[in-house]
């Protein structure tokens, strides 16, 4: 977002005053909408784009019609899209997440469960939500260099991940230092601006 001055807006000064005020809900269809028009003219490279929902839009109940409509005309490969909730957004409403993201799936998307890791009743959920992939909190990933116990849980997490047949996605990845250690643990992807830095 462009403030008057054409300056841009940190999505972190933005966002939590539309989750207030409800807007985000309207921010998340026309950041679907835009992202599929976009998706419609990448995925013959085998590009995939993954897209943040708030935890608000789990309750919004004209969203699979809305994402059905907007596949079919943007002509978007739903294959090429991850659709991505935080852990803490999901495990609030467990049901709701759940039929939501089996919805997802329903409609050929992918998704994900986002910043994996700071609820002790993850490893509980992991096994039930209908999720392809694990995003790995960025503050483990962070200290994994020099926190010992980040180390320990990441390979967990990792573990588990595995073990129940999900991808592990790891966050903040913005040292080189990172990539050995993350190799080892089996995780599949990562994020961070050691690997890319958002475009405009």
């Amino acid at each position: 977002m462009r403030d008057a001055d054409g300056s841009l807006v940190s999505p972190g000064h933005f966002i939590p005053v539309a989750e207030q005020s409800g807007q985000i809900i309207q921010i998340d269809r026309w950041v679907l909408r835009n992202s599929l028009k976009l998706l419609s003219q990448l995925q013959q490279q085998g590009i995939t784009l993954a897209i943040n929902l708030s935890g608000q839009s789990l309750h919004d109940e004209g969203l699979k019609q809305f994402l059905a409509e907007e596949l079919a005309t943007s002509g978007a490969d739903p294959h090429h899209l991850i659709l991505e909730v935080t852990e803490t957004a999901a495990v609030t409403d467990f049901s709701t997440a759940r039929g939501v993201l089996q919805t997802f799936r329903d409609l050929g998307c992918r998704t994900a469960l986002d910043d994996f890791g700071v609820g002790f009743s993850s490893f509980h959920y992991l096994g039930q939500l209908p999720v392809d992939y694990i995003k790995i909190d960025g503050s483990f990933i962070r200290s994994l260099l020099i926190s010992p116990d980040s180390r320990v849980i990441v390979r967990a997490i990792a573990d588990i991940a595995a073990g129940f047949g999900k991808q592990t996605i790891a966050e903040f990845v913005e040292q080189e230092e990172l990539m050995p250690i993350l190799k080892s643990y089996g995780i599949t992807y990562g994020q961070g601006f050691h690997l890319g830095r958002p475009g405009r």
